[in-house]
């Protein structure tokens, strides 16, 4: 019984850490994302600028 029970715990700090380095991915991608996105904006905002 302890021994199952031992395995269940390891399985889930297996998952706790799959999901942690899924997450961070993540938001590393939304971070570099977001970047390119708010520089692209910036570009097309001075644009406009410069037509007014």
């Amino acid at each position: 019984m302890m021994n199952k029970i031992e395995r269940l715990i390891d399985q889930l700090e297996l998952l706790e850490f799959l999901l942690e380095n899924r997450l961070n991915d993540e938001q590393d991608k939304f971070e570099e994302d977001f970047s390119k996105n708010s520089f692209r904006l910036l570009g097309k905002l001075e644009k406009i600028e410069n037509k007014l």
